[in-house]
């Protein structure tokens, strides 16, 4: 209940009482239907601060009800009398001042979106008014990271507070950042006013580019018959051709055996255990010469072969 309607009931509750010690009766209708309206328009706009934009009809319907009640009933609630034109902007007479509205500032963040598309809850966090209006319009100072209806604002921009849905922020970079942007609301009042110049912070983690596979490409060996070589690491990394590089600088994490040829009459060993198609060798068993290979007990030259991808540290993605 504000402080001005919570004045009202006070005051017409006495009135009522007083009255009922002169006519011996007390009717105190009316003041509970004021309680009854003004009770529903406090759920209304706890609602409505809560980031609902379904209920600004109903409060403005309420406030209506409010109004007319009021003004019917003149002799029992006190000092609200108001006049309503077509535009359902309200009159009030030469005793009531109206007072601007109050609104918070809030902390939006964007995460690793690339823009951020404004909601009416981001400009009415704790909205109020004295003489329980409405919000109406806002006023939106530049920013060059702003536009309205893709339009950068460079100047000020005064907008209905329902046309926010049109206003994106585009950060400019990958880095984190905090901005400000500063806005005033208005109040729907035929004598309207803008709260204080309020300041909602915007602020962005940083995004980390995506990590990158590695490219390699292939290798031989020559070797001897009946002899054991070992595959060294850098038999797969800088004298390939062309050799292992990665993007990032990532260093290779392991080799993934793909397919074995069923015509190699030597064989490949890791930790003197035959490998197989799906097996992975990781760089630090390369490192310590697990990866053998015997030649075949033949005098004629054999090529023996399988083929292999490979995967770096940082993005863990295997290419061949």
């Amino acid at each position: 209940m504000s402080l001005r309607n919570n004045t009202i009931i006070l005051s017409s509750t006495t009135r009522a009482i007083k009255k009922a010690k002169v006519i011996g009766k007390l009717n105190t209708n009316e003041v509970f239907s004021f309680i009854l309206l003004d009770n529903l328009l406090k759920f209304v706009d706890e609602t409505i601060a809560n980031g609902s934009i379904y209920f600004k009809q109903t409060k403005l319907d309420l406030l209506l009800l409010i109004q007319d009640l009021a003004y019917r009933n003149p002799e029992t609630i006190c000092n609200y009398k108001v006049a309503l034109n077509t535009n359902n902007l309200r009159t009030v007479d030469s005793n009531v001042i109206n007072i601007a509205p109050t609104v918070s500032g809030i902390t939006i963040p964007i995460l690793l979106e690339d823009s951020y598309i404004f909601k009416i809850s981001d400009f009415t966090t704790n909205f109020a008014d004295v003489q329980l209006d409405a919000w109406d319009k806002l006023i939106i100072y530049p920013n060059s990271n702003l536009t309205y209806k893709g339009n950068v604002v460079t100047n000020i921009l005064n907008i209905k507070v329902e046309d926010v849905v049109n206003l994106v922020y585009t950060r400019s970079s990958d880095a984190a950042f905090s901005t400000s942007l500063t806005f005033r609301i208005s109040d729907k009042n035929l004598h309207s006013l803008y709260s204080a110049i309020i300041t909602n912070t915007i602020t962005g983690t940083l995004i980390e580019a995506a990590n990158l596979p590695p490219t390699l490409g292939d290798g031989s060996v020559y070797t001897d018959n009946r002899i054991t070589t070992v595959l060294t690491l850098a038999m797969f990394t800088t004298l390939l051709a062309p050799p292992y590089n990665d993007p990032e600088g990532d260093l290779i994490d392991a080799l993934r055996i793909d397919s074995i040829s069923g015509s190699n009459q030597g064989v490949f060993y890791l930790n003197s255990i035959p490998i197989t198609a799906g097996l992975v060798i990781t760089r630090e068993q390369l490192s310590a010469n697990l990866f053998t290979h015997m030649g075949p007990n033949i005098d004629s030259v054999a090529t023996d072969f399988f083929t292999f991808s490979a995967r770096d540290e940082g993005s863990l993605i295997w290419v061949n």
